[in-house]
């Protein structure tokens, strides 16, 4: 719980980030206890299922709602036990070698700033070498992926 982020909104819950930060010295065995149960299992508790749908501002007129994006304010217990099962699943994957070298994005340490920095190198690589550049772009936002999914 370390590094919670504690400006973050809570759950139906009403479980302050802040709050649990502040007590997880306390907190860290029971949640563990219940973490553990909950893997056993295989089940949550039905409260961390739960969420509030509330729309965040992106960009544009606020008076088109495809300006907005739905968030879910699920319980923070509930999210830090998905990190505790991402983290380990990226470090299974990362250490055996099952990752594509060339994945960038969601792993640490390789941002797709990152993949463009490799691309444009690779590219001038091949150019200089007299080779020929072909790339297609494609920037893809929902309300134009929902029009050429679902025609009017």
């Amino acid at each position: 719980m370390g590094n919670l982020k504690i400006d973050k909104s809570p759950g139906l819950d009403h479980l302050h980030p802040r709050v649990l930060f502040e007590t997880r010295e306390v907190l860290a065995y029971p949640l563990c206890l219940i973490y553990k149960k909950c893997l056993s299992l295989g089940m949550l508790p039905s409260d961390w299922k739960l969420a509030e749908v509330t729309a965040i501002y992106k960009k544009g007129p606020k008076s088109d709602r495809g300006n907005y994006r739905p968030v879910s304010l699920t319980s923070v217990c509930c999210k830090i036990l998905e990190q505790l099962i991402r983290d380990h699943m990226m470090a299974h994957l990362l250490g055996n070698g099952l990752i594509s070298n060339k994945q960038y994005g969601f792993i640490n340490g390789r941002a797709t700033s990152l993949q463009l920095l490799h691309m444009l190198d690779k590219w001038t690589e091949y150019l200089e070498d007299g080779g020929q550049i072909d790339a297609l772009y494609g920037d893809f936002e929902k309300k134009h992926l929902t029009k050429f999914l679902i025609p009017d």
